[in-house]
């Protein structure tokens, strides 16, 4: 492996999720850009939908059938590909973190047969924890609205201050709740891919390792996110400057490619960090660090019995 593997503080989990991303610019670009790529076909073939729909008139409910059939056709073809390059992702970063040369054509081959289970895993997520953390914040604010309500109701406008207090604390309490709700499953993908886990067991999996961790995931993901966030608004900046006179379909054209871009560029920077932090919790929890010492030891004694044997002889 690259350096002994041990427990590290969030500041060298991203200062390593950085250098493993320089060093290895070419490989996790070649794996990451299939989701991208995805879901600018999908986005390409709404849009040319769009233009045919514009452009001749087949009647309301024929294009709403088009616009309806190629959204839900673009979705699950961009969840096939975000899913199968995540988790060829992830491969790559198990190899390369743990010192094995890996290329991109392996990466890619080393989860074929997975992808479906991977593709249930991203999708269980989405439902589990984009559900589940959207009804909390929702009912947080609900609270709010009645907070303020009530008060305002019971005694003016003290009593609307003193609600909005009250429901905005009640708000914050409950979206923390969704962020660590969230956060348990922050790990699934890797431990669908690296154990070679069911669905069920992933979440399972993913809830054991991601307990206690939540400043960790939570700080590694929130400036990874505005890192992705920034070079996607300077890239959709970029995208502004065109000739007068250029169509609508070349501008949502060039828009859409600087959104490959700079979705190329930010995809393996979090999955990078998230399956370092997975690798971190293991060392803590399990003495990762120690069985891959225990199995480094193992393969290599026969190694040095045969050179012992051999300088005896």
């Amino acid at each position: 492996m690259i350096e002994p593997l041990r427990p590290l503080s969030i500041g060298e989990l991203l200062d390593r999720t950085f250098s493993l991303y320089r060093q290895n610019f070419k490989l996790f670009i070649g794996v990451s850009v299939l989701g991208p790529a995805a879901l600018l076909c999908s986005q390409m073939a709404l849009a040319a939908v769009g233009v045919g729909s514009a452009t001749h008139s087949a009647g309301v409910i024929q294009n709403q059938v088009s616009i309806i059939a190629t959204v839900s056709a673009g979705m699950i073809f961009y969840l096939l590909g975000h899913s199968i390059s995540m988790a060829a992702s992830v491969r790559a970063v198990a190899a390369v973190y743990l010192g094995k040369a890996i290329q991109i054509g392996e990466a890619y081959a080393s989860v074929k047969g997975h992808v479906l289970r991977v593709l249930g895993v991203v999708l269980s997520v989405m439902l589990i924890a984009g559900l589940g953390s959207g009804l909390i914040i929702g009912l947080g604010a609900l609270i709010m609205f009645i907070a303020i309500s009530g008060g305002r109701g019971i005694a003016g406008q003290t009593g609307s201050v003193v609600g909005g207090i009250f429901g905005t604390v009640a708000l914050i309490a409950l979206i923390l709740v969704a962020i660590g709700f969230a956060v348990r499953y922050a790990f699934s993908v890797q431990a669908c891919v690296v154990e070679d886990l069911t669905v069920g067991a992933s979440l399972k999996r993913s809830a054991v390792l991601a307990k206690n961790a939540r400043k960790r995931v939570v700080t590694v993901f929130a400036v990874c996110m505005v890192i992705i966030y920034v070079v996607a608004f300077l890239f959709a900046a970029l995208s502004q400057f065109v000739p007068a006179g250029t169509s609508m379909f070349a501008r949502q054209l060039l828009t859409q490619i600087t959104g490959l871009i700079s979705g190329v560029l930010g995809a393996p920077l979090m999955t990078i960090a998230m399956s370092l932090v997975y690798y971190d919790e293991r060392v803590r929890k399990e003495a990762f660090d120690l069985q891959l010492l225990m199995e480094s030891l193992d393969e290599a004694k026969p190694a040095d019995t045969s050179s012992v044997a051999s300088s005896l002889g």
